[in-house]
């Protein structure tokens, strides 16, 4: 990727990343001692927007899902108005603990990440990470869910990398709308976010300490086929048709059919075409693999210019990035603190939203416990 938007971030995010005092606000009216003792034990949710810009500097707002563990409230039973009762137990309860940024794929957006408990089983990453001891933020890039939604073939990689590194950014110094600095900072993509999640980090290394790649690979092979790539570009933003998302995205025989219909009901979403257009000449050189295409994808993606450790994580049945691939993933991280490759049995490409999910999310959470203060 030419990568041409190394813009002062820096100065957009001092700038910007502000919110206002009604972050907290939310859901949580005419509190009383007993109600905030009843959140403990509980993980809550709280949409937070960040202001970012395009490198034109017109801004937008992104929206944010904070997921934290509540564990003590002594500290904040005396308030009552929501709008201090959410910082305080966001601070009460936060602490130092590391934050993972999530970074959903194609025509999903945050809830890929906080799927419901569907016949009894967990279907949230975000959840499972909060109990966990992490605090976790799951965006809707500009375009999808609760964000605005920019002409879509403004967005395209460059600039949704851009606005991803300013919300980093504001993670680690503190000016983001809970007024609060993480120490460690990791960025967690699936599918079309590990290709922004690598994008982000080759052009500004300095806003994450981690990165965990899901459902994606570089390794050459044919990612969409030609008729769909034909679709993609017919609209400004893009839907996929359930039957192909059906294909595309699960591993049927070891997926809940109810998960597959409420995806379909209730996730499907869409993406900007300029991600699409500009990452074409990307999946352009993956279907032809010769030695300088190889080359080419490296200084493309950025993925030679990651600096951080480096997690992977293929399912055997992903029709997008199969697992088959393993053995030659972490050749494209050269320059990786370290890069760890996992392959996964019986998923597909949604990872979260298969039957064995908490497999994987258990060799996420053993790796970053393992990653040194």
């Amino acid at each position: 990727m030419a990568y041409q938007l190394r813009v002062m971030v820096g100065l957009l995010v001092a700038c910007s990343l502000v919110s206002g005092p009604e972050v907290f606000a939310q859901g949580l009216e005419k509190l009383t001692p007993e109600k905030i003792l009843a959140l403990q034990g509980n993980v809550l949710k709280q949409e937070v927007k960040f202001p970012v810009h395009l490198s034109d500097g017109e801004e937008f707002l992104m929206a944010g899902f904070f997921y934290f563990h509540v564990e003590h409230v002594s500290a904040c039973l005396s308030l009552t108005e929501p709008q201090q009762v959410g910082p305080c137990l966001f601070e009460l309860n936060v602490g130092d603990k590391p934050v993972q940024t999530l970074v959903h794929g194609m025509t999903y957006n945050h809830r890929y990440w906080d799927v419901e408990r569907i016949n009894g089983r967990l279907y949230s990453y975000a959840r499972y990470m909060a109990e966990n001891d992490f605090v976790v933020l799951g965006l809707d890039l500009l375009g999808s869910g609760q964000s605005d939604v920019p002409g879509g073939d403004r967005l395209t990689l460059d600039e949704s990398s851009l606005t991803i590194a300013q919300v980093l950014e504001s993670l680690k110094s503190g000016q983001n709308p809970m007024h609060h600095a993480f120490g460690k900072v990791i960025l967690t993509g699936h599918s079309l976010g590990s290709i922004l999640s690598v994008a982000t980090l080759g052009t500004f290394p300095h806003v994450a300490d981690a990165l965990i790649v899901t459902a994606w690979a570089f390794a050459p092979h044919v990612v969409l086929s030609p008729d769909l790539i034909e679709a993609i570009f017919q609209n400004p933003y893009v839907r996929i048709p359930s039957q192909i998302r059906e294909d595309l995205f699960y591993f049927l025989p070891k997926a809940d059919p109810d998960v597959v219909e409420f995806d379909q009901r209730y996730l499907a979403d869409q993406t900007p075409r300029g991600i699409f257009a500009q990452g074409l000449p990307l999946l352009e050189a993956m279907a032809r693999g010769t030695a300088d295409d190889v080359k080419f994808i490296k200084a493309f993606s950025g993925s030679n210019r990651i600096r951080v450790p480096v997690f992977i994580q293929l399912g055997e049945f992903d029709v997008i990035a199969p697992a088959r691939l393993a053995g030659q993933e972490a050749s494209f991280y050269p320059n990786a603190r370290t890069v760890q490759v996992h392959t996964l049995p019986n998923i597909g490409h949604a990872f979260n939203l298969h039957e064995k999910n908490r497999k994987g999310w258990k060799q996420v959470k053993r790796w970053l416990e393992s990653l040194p203060d």
